[in-house]
């Protein structure tokens, strides 16, 4: 039985679906034997321009998705329709296919990496035993991005996973994911970008004489495949038509500039790649002729064999939805669903070479599940294996392979190890995740997975994986101002950038409305290792923290300061007040330094000043002072720098502080759009008016209000 698939991909370039669509969706041949399954990629459904580059129009989705369906109606129904911002992905399968275990997921690389400007929209299902996942994708754009583009293939293949949630054994977290390459079959199609490196004139020459052959040896993307550089197993068909990019819209001709010169190098950026374990054939790759957008759509059609089993498996392989044809650990199905996950990486830890069962070590499980982890606090696991050799034997792991956020024991020391006969062989992994090479930042906003797969070297014995894997709870602390500014909605949730930046960030402001509000002192003598995890769960939700929890608002204040990536005050902040105080007095030195400083921390430290002058009565201000100062610094050691930063806050000019709070807000106000509070009250609606709330301070001042960009 054969599983007949097209997978059509285009660039509309915000255009509306005005033209007809037959000679792409129904290309001439096609009748004969209809597909089971449509795949269309679109992309640019929305024009990429101001705010229609960071936030999706499900408006603009919506008319291609209506579009494309009344074409194929009433033999085809929806299996699904994702948009993200311009990139969309609609699958629709034959009234006689049944289609199973439908999962979205969806991935930007664009603006901050994480704007779906850029990036891909993904999905993955089952059909008559075959697992299939597809993409439809926008990489960056421009000739010289080459890297970039690759970057952003391996981000949507890390990033855009479908989440199947069971409960890991004895840590009842739920971590298990389903990642695009952990399938029989994976088409990928979109804007690719990839461009041809020829001059214009070399090029256009070459189309005129239709030598595809030739120019497709100058094709980024066929370069880079052969070089193993991206899309590790994918192939695709011959390139035996036109560059579909870039032409004058409604016509036939490259675009040129106003010289007559070619305006972009015409390319072939949309493509169609596929990669499979099942002998898929290639029944036809072509473009169409299309009028409308700069690009013309290209389309593919697809056999793929099928074998029904019992329960809809295909021969012997595992359906990563359906479970294992024989009884096993949850461990050990854990180490399948990750499998495909570095493939794109490193395709030797794909080997059959690789296996848990070593010459001389033999482990229980190939894969290693962690406990939740949390900004700062360190957790560990093991794994137990045996030494079955007769001669003791060095055991290491490729450093390369072991990420900065875990270190790894055997035994009790790090490797190189050595292991006598009958040993047993304890493997622990301690993972701790900072602010330490941006992992934080990375885990939080750009959704990284948490994973590692060791390479385990044994002196005179096959190596192999280990696969470690985990989830971490997703918070503010380890993220630069710079970044922490474009996110209003909670970082806990799904975070996703304003395209207005606040100010300062809304954690800032959630504890520091519970400090002013408390009518106790600020707890300067508190333990500042006691736990305030409560509190920093509160605001990596989003949500106010009561004024009685001010101890731990004030422990959260001060390690937030302290695990900034980069210090709001530096030294030579500090160093330059001091030099200038002496030359055009202490508020003109301190107005000086604050306006020489980046805008973000600027206003970070003029609030930590606002806020020390409106703490409760009773506060001990000669003492807290120093303590945000060191804070701000992170550095508590050099006395003589903490005195000069504590000058410089006690010295910020008030004029600084307050008489331009209120027409910054308003124009804060009038500056945000609708979609970012949008954004904000879809994760969480109690939380529209985040940031605005004010708090009286003792000479009449609103304390709250936002500060100056």
């Amino acid at each position: 039985m054969v599983l007949r698939v097209f997978c059509g991909t285009w660039n509309v370039n915000g255009k509306k679906p005005s033209v007809r669509l037959e000679p792409w969706l129904f290309p001439d041949g096609m009748d004969a034997q209809p597909p089971d399954i449509f795949i269309v990629g679109i992309q640019e459904v929305q024009a990429l321009t101001a705010m229609t580059a960071v936030v999706t129009d499900p408006a603009k989705g919506k008319s291609w998705n209506e579009a494309i369906r009344k074409l194929l109606k009433p033999n085809y129904y929806m299996v699904c329709f994702r948009q993200l911002v311009g990139i969309a992905l609609l699958i629709c399968a034959h009234r006689d296919v049944q289609v199973d275990g439908l999962l979205e997921a969806d991935a930007g690389t664009g603006f901050l990496n994480v704007v779906g400007n850029k990036g891909g929209v993904a999905a993955r299902f089952d059909v008559n035993g075959v697992s299939i996942s597809c993409v439809s994708s926008h990489l960056a754009a421009h000739e010289e991005n080459i890297a970039k583009r690759n970057q952003n293939f391996q981000d949507i293949l890390k990033r855009a996973t479908f989440a199947e949630p069971i409960f890991v054994e004895d840590s009842g977290n739920p971590v298990r994911d389903i990642h695009i390459l952990d399938h029989d079959v994976v088409f990928w199609l979109g804007d690719m970008n990839y461009r041809i490196n020829l001059p214009a004139r070399e090029v256009m020459q070459l189309i005129d004489q239709e030598d595809w052959s030739t120019l497709a040896r100058y094709d980024q993307l066929k370069t880079e495949m052969n070089a193993s550089r991206v899309a590790p197993g994918f192939e695709e068909g011959s390139l035996n038509f036109a560059p579909t990019y870039k032409y004058n819209s409604d016509t036939n001709s490259y675009r040129v500039d106003e010289e007559g010169g070619i305006k972009r190098i015409p390319s072939w950026t949309d493509r169609i790649l596929w990669r499979s374990r099942l002998g898929v054939r290639l029944l036809a790759y072509r473009r169409h002729e299309v009028f409308s957008s700069d690009h013309r759509p290209v389309s593919a059609l697809f056999d793929i064999p099928t074998q029904m089993g019992d329960r809809g498996m295909l021969d012997d392989r595992t359906n990563p939805l359906r479970g294992v044809p024989r009884r096993r650990s949850l461990r050990e199905d854990l180490g399948d669903w990750f499998h495909g996950q570095r493939a794109f990486d490193d395709l030797s830890l794909l080997s059959n070479e690789h296996s848990t069962e070593y010459n001389t070590i033999n482990f229980t499980s190939q894969t290693l599940v962690l406990p939740m982890l949390t900004y700062g606090k360190r957790v560990q696991a093991n794994l137990v294996g045996t030494h079955t050799a007769r001669n003791a034997t060095v055991v290491s792991i490729d450093p390369k392979t072991i990420p900065s956020w875990c270190t790894v024991y055997i035994n009790g020391r790090i490797p190189p190890t050595t292991i006598i006969p009958a040993q047993p062989i304890d493997m622990v992994v301690s993972a701790l995740v900072t602010k330490r090479d941006g992992t934080a930042e990375k885990l939080t906003l750009q959704g990284e997975p948490l994973f590692a797969d060791f390479v385990l070297i044994v002196e005179g014995a096959k190596s192999g994986p280990i696969r470690v894997r985990g989830t971490y709870q997703k918070s503010c602390f380890g993220i630069s101002l710079e970044n922490l500014l474009w996110y209003w909605g909670p970082l806990r949730y799904k975070p996703f950038p304003s395209s207005v930046p606040q100010v300062l960030p809304k954690e800032v402001w959630l504890l520091g409305n519970s400090l002013v509000g408390s009518a106790h002192p600020f707890p300067l003598h508190s333990d500042t290792r006691g736990d305030f995890s409560s509190v920093r769960d509160q605001i990596d939700k989003g949500e106010e923290v009561h004024p009685r929890d001010h101890v731990s608002a004030a422990l959260c204040l001060l390690a937030f300061l302290k695990e900034l990536p980069e210090p709001a005050l530096t030294r030579g902040d500090a160093e330059s007040f001091s030099e200038e105080e002496a030359k055009i007095g202490i508020q003109n030195a301190a107005a000086t330094v604050l306006n020489a400083m980046p805008s973000s921390k600027r206003n970070l430290v003029v609030y930590i000043s606002g806020l020390f002058h409106y703490l409760p009565k009773g506060t001990d201000h000669q003492a807290v002072l120093p303590a945000l100062a060191a804070a701000l610094l992170q550095d508590s050691e050099d006395a003589t720098l903490v005195i000069k930063a504590t000058n410089l806050l006690a010295a910020t000019p008030l004029s600084i502080l307050y008489p331009s709070m209120v027409r910054l807000r308003r124009e804060r106000i009038s500056r945000t759009p609708t979609s970012s509070l949008e954004n904000m009250a879809e994760a969480r609606p109690d939380l529209e008016d985040l940031g605005s709330r004010a708090y009286e301070g003792r000479n009449g001042y609103r304390f709250g209000s936002q500060l100056s960009p």
